[in-house]
């Protein structure tokens, strides 16, 4: 049984490390910004982004960023699992930084 969930985990870590290098990109827009309640100390902020994939269909993702603040409007590209698009575990955000 141990070796079941070992083997189910190692091949999820390499699909989720797949996508994060190879995944189709979308192209994401921020759609709300708030500050993270969790910490006091850190900027962090829940950033809710939407975007389209690549069967038309239009979805929601929240990511967490310490890096910096986005702006509603800002757009930014995001790498997903064209497989099971839902699934927000191998969606991963390339944030790009407004000078």
């Amino acid at each position: 049984m141990i070796d079941v969930l070992v083997g189910w985990r190692r091949r999820r870590a390499e699909r989720v490390r797949s996508v994060a290098l190879t995944g189709p990109r979308a192209r994401a827009k921020v759609i709300a910004v708030s500050r993270s309640t969790g910490s006091n100390v850190h900027n962090d902020y829940v950033v809710t982004l939407c975007f389209t994939d690549s069967h038309g269909v239009d979805r929601k993702h929240k990511a967490m960023t310490r890096a910096h603040k986005p702006f509603v409007g800002s757009k930014h590209w995001i790498r997903y699992d064209p497989e099971h698009p839902n699934r927000k575990s191998t969606r991963f955000v390339e944030w790009e930084h407004r000078r």
